[in-house]
């Protein structure tokens, strides 16, 4: 990844910060959605120079800085975030494409984190995929010992089933640089793959 944009979030009094990330990655989404390749994959990944996670204490910030990173200044071109952000400029800086510095700290895998925690949603999904009641589906799931996490997370909303759901966001500092580029259309990386952005 030699090229990157950073985009920074400018809480103001009309709406929060957790708000502004919704929004924000919404449509940095769906302009990824419009670079996606036969498989559901893009070039682009993205870092947040700001994410914290205290493991100990189990809290977790996003923090207000985002950037997107490719192997080209013509693919950040093509990108075009200004048109998709358009309605949004009263609330985020977009900076112009710059080379990744010679000199980085480091690399870092970001990896959605899907939990299997809710037994609403699961006994859902087995109703239909089983044909039993929602209520016979819900009994299975309520007795389980299900996963959460504190993990920072935007919320978002799927366009295809209409339901909200919380982009869970995981980083790992790896010590080398991967030489591929395949990520998610959230600029992630899917579960099991570990392709690096630079860290500086």
């Amino acid at each position: 990844m030699k090229f990157y944009i950073e985009l920074t979030l400018m809480e103001n009094k009309k709406i929060t910060m957790y708000e502004l990330w919704s929004k924000i990655y919404t449509q940095i989404h769906l302009a990824f959605v419009e670079q996606k390749n036969d498989v559901n994959q893009i070039c682009f990944g993205v870092s947040l120079p700001e994410y914290r996670f205290n493991e100990k204490a189990n809290i977790g910030f996003l923090g207000s800085k985002l950037r997107i990173f490719a192997k080209t200044d013509e693919e950040l071109q093509v990108l075009d975030l200004s048109k998709w952000l358009s309605r949004l400029m009263d609330y985020v800086h977009i900076q112009s494409i710059k080379p990744v510095p010679d000199k980085v700290d480091g690399y870092a895998v970001y990896q959605r984190h899907q939990v299997k925690g809710n037994p609403q949603r699961l006994a859902r999904r087995y109703a239909k995929r089983h044909d039993v009641s929602y209520e016979e589906a819900l009994k299975i799931y309520q007795s389980m010992d299900l996963e959460m996490t504190n993990l920072p997370y935007v919320q978002m909303k799927s366009l295809s089933k209409n339901q909200m759901f919380k982009l869970f966001i995981e980083k790992t500092v790896v010590d080398s640089e991967s030489t591929e580029a395949r990520f998610t259309t959230y600029g992630l990386n899917a579960k099991d793959s570990f392709f690096t952005v630079p860290e500086f």
